[in-house]
């Protein structure tokens, strides 16, 4: 697929959406970047916990931002996950008490989680990339 600015997009197909999500085969520790609308790729860690739980902090001196939410298997028996995340802290991108949904799934084959999302007004959102 070309986009209008050249650049070129290319995909394969995942098997692995075939799949039902679980909460337990996406528990662990990731390490990888996230990016939003205004920042660059900042190097991340997310802990997803065995009943869907997700954390993560950034503290550097007297800037905080603290990351809590969800991971919630979707009813499609597909491997898509509901999020949730809330934003708390001085220095969170997105912003103090910034809420995002989206989606994630689990790439079984690379160990890797991907996360896409929004905030309520739909001005920014986060996307991650992690491998455990």
């Amino acid at each position: 697929m070309n986009v209008s600015d050249g650049t070129i997009l290319a995909g394969t197909y995942d098997a692995s959406y075939e799949l039902p999500a679980s909460v337990a085969s996406v528990a662990g520790i990731y390490t990888g970047w996230a990016v939003t609308g205004s920042i660059a790729p900042q190097a991340t860690t997310v802990i997803v916990d065995v009943n869907g739980n997700i954390s993560s902090s950034f503290v550097s001196g007297n800037l905080t931002c603290t990351t809590s939410g969800t991971a919630t298997p979707r009813a499609s028996g597909k491997n898509i996950f509901n999020l949730q995340l809330n934003f708390t802290g001085n220095s969170c991108a997105l912003g103090n008490g910034t809420v995002v949904n989206g989606v994630a799934t689990y790439d079984s084959v690379n160990r890797q989680l991907i996360v896409m999302g929004l905030n309520s007004a739909k001005s920014d959102g986060l996307i991650y990339l992690g491998t455990r």
